[in-house]
Order: C-alpha cells, then sequence, then structure tokens
C-alpha cells in the first residue's frame, strides 16, 4: 500500500480552526492566519461566516454536516484581508459538545495541498479505503496497517467486503449500491471488521461516491473503529440500568432534572407528589417546591448547570399531594444526558428531623428569652413578639385567665389585634372560649365564615384571616390562651400545630411560674404588714396609730381608698378613725342612715356603682366589713375599688385579716385573753400559709407527691427523740414545710427536666436555699425557721452547699431534717429512678453517717427503726 511522504520528515502546515456551537471561532493556528493574512488575535472570538466569501456558505457547511453525520469536504472561497477572493478546500468535521472543525487546503498549490492532504490522511485517526463499484480494494491509508496488522500487501487485489462481518454485508453491500446510484451522494452504515489476527472490530463507515473525480475515481470509506466507544456507552447504560433500578425501588426522592422540567422522577417521588411522569414532566418543577425556597432552589440550579456551583447537599421544603408539607434532603450531581448536561437528585424525607430540630430550637429561643424575666406584663410582651416571629404571624395575643375573678385579661397583643384594638377578652369570641373551657386548641381556616364566631365577632374585617386559638397550660390546668392570627391560604401543618401548643405550654408555665413568685412576693408582705400589726397590738401602742397601721397596709390591695370607723357605745353611730384615699370621708355617720349606717348590723357586704359622699368619682365597687369583737360589732371597715370586680379571694382573705386585726386592737385594753386568742388564729393562718406555700412547690415539682408531709412529721419525730426544746418543735416543723420553697426560683426547664442536668443547670438548681433566705430572712416570724431551707443541703464533711458548713457548724435543726428528707426522698418514686428497699436506704444512711449526716443523728434515727416508730 502506497506511504506518500510517510516518515520523509516533510512538514506541512494545516490551517486549521474550531468553531463554538455559537458560529464563533474559538480556536484558529496560525497558517490559518498567514493563509487569510489576518493578525491571529482578530480570528478568535470572530463569526465563522466572516471567513467565507459568501455569507451564507458557513450555515450551509454545518446543515451539510449535521445532515450526513460524516466529514464534509467541499471547495469555497475564503475572504483574505487583501480582498481577493482565495479557492480552498475544506474538511469539516463534527466535534464534541456541537463544535466543528475545519481543515482549509489552499488550491492555488496544488501539488502542496495533495502531499499535505496525503500526510492528513495518511495521520489520521479514521482508516481511508477508495474501493471500485465492485467493493475492490484500490487504496487503503497506512494507518489500516497500524490498527488492523495488516501489512502494506495484503490487501492488494482484496474486496472490501471480505473483511466484512457476514451480518453486515448486506448493508454494506445496499449502502455501496445507494452511493452508485447518485454520484456525489453521502452513505453512511456500521458493522463488523476483521482485522489481521481474526478479532472484530465494531466500526461506523462513511462513504461518498466520487467515481467521477479523476484524481479519486472509486468511492471513498471514511472507517472509524468505535469499538471501544461501544463498549464505553453499553457501560455507561449497564449502569444507567443499574442506577434506575436501584433508585425505582429506593424510598427515597430521586428526579432528573433537564431543559427546565423533570424528565424522570422515582417511583417513590411521583407517589409522594401524587402526579404521574407524563403530569410532572408538563409542570414547572419548582412549583412543587414551598415558595420560601423557590427562588433560592432555581438560583441553585441554574448555577449547578453552568458550573458555577459544586454539587452536594440541599435542604428545603417540598410540597406533596393533598398540601402536606415535606423537608427534603437532597443530594445532586451534574450528569449528561443525551449529549446535554442534567443535574441528578437524590434525596430523602427528613421531615421528622427537622421539624424536631425546628422544636428544639423554637422552645430553647422562648425559654432563653423568658428565663429572667420575673414581670408578669414584659415576660408576656417577650413570649408574643418570639412566637410571632417563629410562625411570622399576622397578628396574636396572649391572655391570662383570673381564676379569682373568672375571666381573661389582654396581657399582650400584635399586629391587626392590637392595632385595631380587638378586644378579646370581654364577651370573649367562642373559640377562645372553648380553648379555655375545653384545653385544646382550635384551628379556624376563615374567620369571617366560620360558624364558631359569633356574628358581630364576623363582621371585623376579618376576611381573608385564618387564626389558632390554643390554651396556655401548665401542669394540665389552664391558665390562658394564645390567639396566633395568618392568611386563610396558609395551612398550618401537623408539626407547626404541635410546635404552637408546645410553645403555649411553655409559656403557660412561665405564666404559672411568674405568678406564683408576685403571689408569694405579695404575701410575704402580707404577712410582714400583719405581722407589724400584730407587734403594735402587743405592744399595746396607742389605739390611733394602730388603726392608721392597719388602714395604710391595705394599701397592699388593688383599692382606690380605705376608710375605718368606731361605733359609738350605745348609739351605734360610726366616727371616722383612719382614713387613706378618701380624703372627704363622712367623719360621722348616724346608725342606719345610708349604706354606711347601715352596714354595720347587717354584716359584709359588698355594692357596685356606690354612691357616697365625698368619695373617689371613679369608685366601681365598694366592700363593707362590720368590725367584730367577742360577737359584739365595735367598728366599720370600707373598701373602695376602681374595679367592678372587687377583690379576688385571696385579697379578700387579706382585707378580713386586717379588718380582724382592727376589731383586736379596739378591745385590746379590755379583751387581752380575746387578744391571745386572735394571735394564735393569726398563727395558724400563717402556719396555713406556709402550708400553701409548700404546696404550691408541690404542685409546681409535679414529681414530689406528699414528700414535704411526710418529712415534716418525720423530722419531728426524730427531733423529740433527740430530746429537742420543745419550744424549738414548732420553728422546725415551719422550716421543713419551707425547705423547698427556693425552688420557685428555678426555671421549669432546668427543675422540670427529665433528664441529667448541666454544669449550668446544676449550679441555678444549687441557689435555691439562698433564694429561700433571701426571701424569708426579712420576716421576723420566721427567722427561727431559717436554718432547715437555709442549711438542709451541707453535709457533715463540709461537701454540702451553698456555704460549705463542716460538722456542728451545721444548725442542729438542719441536720435533722437532711436525715429525714435523704431517707424519704430514697424511699420515693422519682421520674429518674423508682424508689429504693427500705433496707437500702438505711444502708445508704448508716454508711455516710460521719461523712454525709452527723452520726449522733443518724443513730437515733436508726434506733427509732429499730423500735418500729419509723
Amino acid at each position: 500500500m502506497p506511504h506518500a511522504e510517510q516518515g520523509s520528515g516533510t512538514h506541512l502546515p494545516v490551517a486549521y480552526a474550531r468553531v463554538g456551537s455559537d458560529g464563533v471561532v474559538v480556536e484558529a493556528n496560525e497558517p490559518l492566519a498567514q493563509l487569510l493574512q489576518r493578525p491571529h488575535a482578530k480570528l478568535v472570538g470572530a463569526p465563522a461566516s466572516a471567513l467565507f466569501l459568501d455569507p451564507h456558505a458557513y450555515d450551509d457547511l454545518v446543515r451539510n454536516v449535521r445532515t450526513s453525520e460524516a466529514p464534509w469536504v467541499t471547495t469555497l472561497h475564503l475572504r483574505p484581508r487583501g480582498g481577493v477572493p482565495l479557492p480552498a478546500e475544506v474538511h469539516a468535521t463534527l466535534a464534541g459538545g456541537g463544535a466543528l472543525a475545519l481543515v482549509f487546503i489552499d488550491l492555488r498549490n496544488r501539488e502542496w495541498m495533495e502531499r499535505r492532504f496525503r500526510a492528513l490522511v495518511e495521520n489520521a485517526a479514521d482508516l481511508i479505503y477508495i474501493v471500485d463499484a465492485d467493493g475492490a480494494i484500490r487504496y487503503a491509508s497506512p494507518n489500516v496497517c497500524t490498527m488492523f496488522g495488516y501489512v502494506s500487501t495484503s490487501h492488494e487485489e482484496i474486496n472490501f467486503f471480505d473483511f466484512v462481518h457476514p451480518d453486515d454485508r448486506a448493508e454494506a453491500a445496499a449502502a455501496l449500491t445507494a452511493a452508485l446510484e447518485e454520484p456525489g451522494r453521502s452513505i453512511r452504515f456500521h458493522g463488523q471488521v476483521r482485522d489481521a489476527a481474526g478479532r472484530w472490530h465494531h466500526v461506523e463507515v462513511w462513504g461518498r461516491n466520487l467515481i467521477a473525480e479523476p484524481a479519486v475515481g472509486g468511492i471513498v470509506l471514511n472507517v472509524r473503529d468505535v469499538t471501544e466507544q461501544l463498549a464505553a456507552r453499553k457501560a455507561v447504560l449497564d449502569r444507567e440500568r443499574r442506577l434506575r433500578a436501584l433508585l425505582e425501588t429506593m424510598p427515597a426522592v430521586a428526579y432528573i432534572y433537564q431543559d427546565n422540567r423533570l424528565v424522570w422522577a422515582s417511583k417513590a417521588f411521583l407517589e409522594t407528589l401524587g402526579l404521574t411522569l407524563e403530569t410532572l414532566r408538563q409542570i414547572d418543577p419548582f412549583t412543587l417546591v414551598h415558595p420560601d425556597d423557590r427562588a433560592r432552589l432555581r438560583t441553585y440550579a441554574q448555577a449547578l448547570l453552568r458550573g458555577e456551583a459544586s454539587p452536594g447537599l440541599i435542604r428545603f421544603r417540598s410540597v406533596g399531594r393533598r398540601g402536606g408539607l415535606y423537608w427534603i434532603q437532597l443530594s445532586t450531581k451534574v450528569v449528561e444526558r443525551n449529549g446535554r448536561p442534567a443535574i441528578l437528585g437524590v434525596g430523602l424525607d427528613v421531615s421528622e428531623t427537622v421539624e424536631h430540630e425546628l422544636d428544639l430550637a423554637a422552645r430553647e429561643r422562648v425559654a432563653r428569652r423568658l428565663r429572667d424575666l420575673d414581670d408578669l406584663p414584659t415576660l408576656l410582651e417577650a413570649a408574643l413578639e418570639e412566637i410571632v416571629a417563629t410562625f411570622g404571624l399576622e397578628a396574636g395575643a396572649l391572655l391570662v385567665y383570673d381564676p379569682e375573678h373568672h375571666q381573661l385579661d389582654a396581657a399582650a397583643k400584635a399586629g391587626w389585634i392590637r392595632e385595631r384594638e380587638v378586644d378579646l377578652t370581654r364577651d370573649p369570641p367562642r373559640p377562645v372560649a372553648e380553648a379555655l373551657t375545653r384545653g385544646r386548641a382550635l384551628h379556624v381556616q376563615e374567620l369571617q365564615a366560620d360558624p364558631a364566631l359569633e356574628p358581630h365577632a364576623r363582621e371585623r374585617r376579618l376576611a381573608g384571616k385564618g387564626a389558632s386559638f390554643v390554651p396556655l397550660l401548665a401542669g394540665g390546668e389552664v391558665v390562658g390562651v394564645l390567639v396566633a392570627s395568618y392568611p386563610s391560604d396558609r395551612t398550618l401543618t401537623t408539626s407547626e400545630q404541635a410546635r404552637l401548643e408546645d410553645l403555649a405550654e411553655l409559656v403557660g408555665n412561665a405564666v404559672r411560674r411568674t405568678v406564683l413568685r408576685a403571689k408569694l412576693e405579695r404575701r410575704v408582705r402580707e404577712l410582714e404588714a400583719l405581722r407589724s400589726v400584730d407587734e403594735a397590738i402587743a405592744q399595746r401602742s396607742r389605739l390611733e396609730h394602730v388603726l392608721g397601721l392597719v388602714t395604710q397596709q391595705a394599701r397592699l390591695l388593688p383599692l382606690a381608698a380605705v376608710a375605718l370607723y368606731r361605733c359609738e357605745v350605745g348609739s351605734g353611730a360610726l366616727r371616722l378613725a383612719a382614713s387613706w384615699g378618701w380624703p372627704d370621708a363622712p367623719t360621722y355617720v348616724p346608725a342606719g342612715e345610708g349604706p354606711l349606717g347601715r352596714a354595720v348590723p347587717e354584716g359584709p357586704s359588698e355594692l357596685r356603682e356606690p354612691e357616697l359622699a365625698g368619695a373617689p368619682a371613679d369608685a366601681r365597687w365598694m366592700r363593707t366589713l362590720p368590725l367584730v369583737a367577742k360577737g359584739e360589732r365595735v367598728g366599720l371597715l370600707v373598701a373602695l375599688s376602681r374595679d367592678p370586680a372587687g377583690l379576688g379571694t385571696e385579697d379578700a382573705a387579706f382585707l378580713e385579716s386586717l379588718a380582724h386585726q382592727a376589731s383586736v386592737a379596739i378591745e385590746n385594753a379590755r379583751l387581752i385573753e380575746a387578744l391571745q386568742q386572735a394571735k394564735q388564729e393569726l398563727e395558724r393562718a400563717y402556719d396555713l400559709t406556709l402550708a400553701g406555700w409548700a404546696q404550691a412547690v408541690e404542685l409546681r415539682d409535679r414529681h414530689t407527691g406528699d414528700h414535704t408531709q411526710r418529712v415534716v412529721e418525720l423530722t419531728l419525730k426524730l427531733a423529740r427523740a433527740l430530746g429537742v426544746d420543745p419550744a424549738e418543735l414548732d420553728d422546725l416543723r415551719r422550716g421543713a414545710l419551707l425547705h423547698d420553697v427556693g425552688k420557685l426560683a428555678v426555671p421549669d426547664a432546668v427543675l422540670l427536666k427529665p433528664g441529667p442536668l448541666t454544669a449550668e443547670e446544676w449550679a441555678q438548681m444549687k441557689e435555691h436555699p439562698v433564694h429561700a433566705h433571701r426571701w424569708l430572712s426579712n420576716i421576723p416570724y420566721l427567722e427561727r425557721a431559717l436554718n432547715v431551707p437555709y442549711a438542709h443541703h451541707e453535709r457533715w464533711d463540709g461537701s454540702g452547699y451553698p456555704r460549705g458548713l463542716r460538722g456542728e457548724a451545721i444548725p442542729l435543726a438542719a441536720r435533722i431534717f437532711a436525715v429525714a428528707d435523704v431517707f424519704d426522698a430514697l424511699t420515693s418514686d422519682r421520674p429518674y429512678r423508682p424508689a429504693w428497699p427500705r433496707q437500702q436506704a438505711l444502708d445508704y444512711l448508716a454508711e455516710h453517717a460521719g461523712s454525709l449526716f452527723d452520726p449522733r443523728v443518724v443513730e437515733a434515727f436508726l434506733r427509732l427503726v429499730e423500735r418500729g416508730e419509723v
């Protein structure tokens, strides 16, 4: 076979250009620049059509190459810078990505062109044959020897069809016949050809009838070995089939995105969406994404296809059938499909994980915001602000229930509820009332049309608004209602509803904690007030001073004015003894005249909208309490309020205590015995109050049960066994009752935490003895009872808290209580462990006698056990 110039060392420059799919020159060599007499820099970036004399020549060239799908050779005139058309033979071949490779042969030097063409042919990747009409090989390029192993003479006088696989000969013969029928016609066929070793190669053949061309005189066949390409394509197809089969069986979201649509989706994805693949292909896939995530995901997809973003993980919300919302965590990869880039996405439904994360984040954020707030209005404003921000609400309100007056108070408002001054407390809408009375949430999608709302409520421009009415729960008790409003076209998902109810319960617990703390502080002030009056009576202060002190202490109550009258002996007329807030109070009231004169014989009474001379103009409520001593009416206490609901039960009880003290003061001089009895009654009231505090602590920490009452009885029994002075037992009993009162200052998130406490939480828990000491130390009545609340966590070896006291530096009362407290705690069930067996607890006390506990106290306790007294 001929080897013209092969290996001769002759350098034949080739004019070459590569044109992108957009028709712009992206690469050109220096020989082309010299041929066109143009600077090389100006060729790159120029339109390919500018290279040719005919502006339509390039478009025709592209069309012919793509139609024939084979190398295309034609003669065209180029446009050099000198302006004289230059005849050239142009060889065009499809390159990757829609590009076109062009080789230009200057026809002005035919000899040089032929040498150059021979070099191109002999060094090309494709095999070139020239066959006659019968298929006999007239020429074979030298690379046939290189690629198929034939020697240069092995194909002489051999027919091309001898190398073609028998199964493919008919197709090859038909193609040649078709080429013979039309000179210049191009043909194409696929088949297998045999190499010298007898192996079969898959080839792609392009041919053109150039028999009429004197320089050729045959049919030119370009043969390309595509064996490796087919094997690679088969491997890709096999991988795709395996991947698709895997994705079809996985419970995962999987899809292929190309040309702004989903061209394939897994069965699990289609079932989640409730769509068929045909329907899915017709819609904008981003309509399946939550509106808040839509732009972000679209931008990411576009950047990924442009190569401006890296494949990886992305999380977004998808809208499924029946409006369900799903969190998807998606892994993306750019793949090739039909020669163009596409995105393969595989994701999992992580809704449960994400919703749990959102629940924890929302709860932690609200809890952190409320942790250090003690003022109820400030706390509720902060809570509502966090809830509105968390859910993106249009409006909201927090209503707190007042159980003493059986009414709701609007504690905080936001959005249109505040702007329109909507009153949800006076004659509250039915959903509010149901949430309050039934303790369950109601979700109203369209307020304007909901039959549960009264007609006047539906008329308040509520079109397009929905709302959720959620009870604020604290230990199973409803303490208020959360109103959360959003557009009616938004539906809260089940997880969002659960999160809203969870945050409402968190706020409910914070409300109860704050109310209990405020109530405790107020009751402490009231106890101190009663004690100060009691001391004034005991010191036999002047009656005017005592009665004036009584009226001043009434300032602790939400009252507008107070007046205290004495009854004249015999006539029963009233004379003013002391007052505040009522400068024009009547100084003398005859018996039986007006509401005050009639109040003495009739007993305690309440009157709304009272008409009294000189009373504050805005007084809306009056309560009269006759002062009675030993069955005899000795005076009258009058209280005025601006609130038509008057006083609550506890405030009324305090007012009655003041009235009782005033009665005692009036009769003090002649009724010493009655005074002592009143004092004992007061002390019982104090003790009941202390018991109430202890109960408040147990109600808050619902896991302790009747622990306080048991440990009080056990402490007193142990103290008697140790010979403690009976006069000290009352103080010991009060201290035992109040031992955990400081826990009211510990946040719910710490006190009620079911698992182990962190170091920071444990530090907060250890502060409860300090809180108890701070609250109770200013109450003289409880001064001798402070040892137990303040020191019951101190330990014999100094390892306790809060002061790290050691040995007998710990007050005896605290050492006695510590043994009783630990024994009862160990033998009681707790959320984090079951109760210990009795003997195990006794062994624990004995083991730690002398380290944690006073050994003398432990010994006395074990003797009680042996005697069967414990």
